[in-house]
């Protein structure tokens, strides 16, 4: 009997636990759903700059002249490229050599002394070296030197003799290397020195001086984007031919990427927050668990989930921040951004229910509309911006320009500045969005936004026109969809719980930390029913224990009766 009514007793612990299970199963699905948004934050970060996205091929039409690299600022066309020479370091050797590197050199103390450099920058180190050094220890005094101004020491092996050589770390004119002669050492003859050489080209018969060249230190520099390194000159007047073309089929793949990982993202939402209506469900009496009596999914309804899910499609569908809508006037003339949201290069969100794809990103497919592959033709670094802009500046006036951004600080937005400029160029009176004190200007025209509360925080503001009077115009900072997705999974989704309440919470981080409070809860509560059902299945073995003793004791009081009766019996019949 106790052990059946104990089983009646045990039915609010098992409900409770059936309903620990349930939260335990929601907080599995926002793990889930953590687990998907991380790996969308991780492939979105290897597109989130346009040097990542918009792929320019660039070729040479000799490969042994140059090898070429190309960003997404190199412009298409084609260009000439002349070398008339290389860059060289400059270098200096002794012109006799040693039979062993590790005997001395030098039976005296001595000094070592050399310059480097040519002209203001020259500079000439005097080091002392002890009496029995030997190469390999004066190679490292002078490698070692706290002051050396740029040259390196090293000892060359020639058919089985050495010399000790120096060389400039950097290429160049002004890096000469002159060695002052010591006879205190081993070794003697005449330092000889080669002097570094500046490369020089021409680009496009540019200069057009015959005797002039574009002047480079280095054989590997930058120039128009595309990324140069120097490895023969070119026979004179016989330049070779650089090409720049944009890969619009990289840009495509890279967009259908996008949308595919952004539908993983969408699906799994759709998922865990869908409602089956032909499901049949369990009635209550014999459910384990709520779900098996809902036609909903496990997030189903959820607020946390529905507010990620809104956030998410808003983000990705909504104008770019920063970004303009196209306005094109009578003159031709134009305002804005070629594209400034996904609708606009054919991708829209699919909202015919019972489709197969509905919820998720589709391509337009009506050739009467703007579709991706129009989009491409007609502007593949408008794509490439609105996808991958990375705190780009624009402005609406020549009187200023955007000149940088701070990393970290500056938001995408649109601000409009105002200044003055007196008759000496001082400039003065600076408003952003009509509010003054945000900002300050330097010596070089440069108007900073310093107020850290304020979204431009680390904007510069380069000002073009000093003539005297007042200027205003507008400045935007663009950020493309890429870019606008990491910030909102990162710091909107998944950011970490932090118990100051100033900081910043994930709308994840939120509902996993309440729900597993629940949970916790829950768990105290069949802890405290446990602790009840001891008590009661100890208090009901007593009250049973009691029982059984009062039958007991009736039981001797009925058999008593009975003899008694018994007896009166036999004696009445006496």
């Amino acid at each position: 009997m106790i052990a059946a009514l104990k089983n009646i007793e045990l039915r609010h612990a098992q409900q409770l636990g059936r309903w620990r299970d349930d939260w335990q199963t929601r907080i599995d699905g926002f793990n889930s759903l953590r687990s998907t948004l991380t790996e969308y934050s991780s492939f979105l970060k290897t597109m989130n700059t346009k040097d990542k996205f918009m792929t320019k091929d660039a070729a040479i039409s000799d490969s042994t002249v140059a090898k070429i690299t190309s960003s997404d600022g190199a412009i298409d066309g084609s260009y000439n490229l002349e070398v008339k020479q290389l860059a060289t370091n400059s270098f200096a050797g002794i012109g006799t050599t040693v039979a062993d590197k590790l005997k001395p050199i030098t039976d005296t103390v001595t000094q070592f002394e050399y310059t480097y450099g040519t002209g203001a920058s020259m500079v000439t180190r005097t080091l002392d070296i002890g009496a029995g050094t030997t190469l390999e220890g004066l190679k490292n005094i002078i490698n070692n030197d706290k002051s050396n101004p740029g040259v390196t020491a090293t000892i060359v092996e020639a058919g089985g003799e050495y010399f000790l050589q120096l060389y400039s770390k950097e290429m160049g004119e002004d890096t000469d290397i002159t060695v002052t002669a010591n006879s205190d050492f081993k070794f003697d003859g005449a330092w000889q020195t080669q002097a570094g050489q500046n490369a020089k080209i021409k680009w496009n018969g540019f200069p057009a001086e015959p005797d002039k060249w574009y002047i480079f230190k280095s054989n590997s520099f930058n120039m128009y984007g595309l990324g140069i390194t120097l490895q023969k000159p070119t026979p004179a007047n016989e330049p070779v031919t650089i090409t720049v073309n944009t890969d619009t089929g990289k840009i495509k793949e890279n967009v259908e990427k996008f949308v595919e990982e952004t539908n993983k993202v969408r699906t799994a939402i759709l998922n865990l927050t869908s409602v089956n209506t032909e499901k049949t469900v369990t009635d209550p009496e014999y459910a384990t668990s709520q779900f098996e009596m809902q036609k909903g999914n496990i997030l189903t309804g959820n607020y946390g989930v529905q507010l990620i899910s809104s956030m998410f499609k808003d983000t990705t569908m909504s104008q770019g921040l920063g970004f303009e809508f196209l306005t094109i006037f009578n003159d031709a003339s134009f305002t804005g951004d070629v594209f400034s949201s996904l609708a606009q290069i054919g991708l829209k969100t699919d909202t015919v229910q019972g489709s197969a794809t509905f919820g998720l990103l589709i391509y337009e497919d009506n050739e009467n509309l703007m579709t991706l592959d129009k989009a491409l033709a007609l502007s593949p670094e408008g794509v490439s911006e609105l996808f991958a802009a990375d705190k780009q500046g624009y402005c609406d006036t020549s009187d200023f320009m955007v000149y940088d951004t701070m990393k970290g600080f500056t938001k995408a937005g649109k601000w409009e500045f105002s200044y003055d400029v007196a008759a000496d160029g001082t400039v003065s009176n600076i408003k952003i969005d009509g509010q003054s004190g945000l900002c300050t200007i330097d010596s070089d025209g440069l108007i900073l936004v310093n107020d850290t509360s304020h979204p431009a925080s680390g904007l510069r503001i380069l000002v073009l026109n000093k003539q005297a009077g007042s200027y205003q115009g507008t400045a935007r900072v663009k950020d493309g969809k890429v870019g606008e997705l990491i910030d909102l999974v990162d710091n909107k989704f998944l950011k970490a719980y932090n118990e100051d309440p100033e900081v910043e919470k994930g709308i994840l981080s939120i509902l996993e930390r309440q729900y597993a409070q629940i949970k916790e809860n829950i768990k105290d509560k069949i802890d405290k029913e446990g602790e009840r059902l001891v008590r009661w299945e100890r208090d009901i073995k007593l009250r049973f224990a009691r029982l059984d003793e009062v039958l007991k004791k009736y039981d001797n009081l009925n058999a008593q009766l009975e003899s008694q009766i018994k007896q009166l019996g036999n004696n009445s019949s006496k």
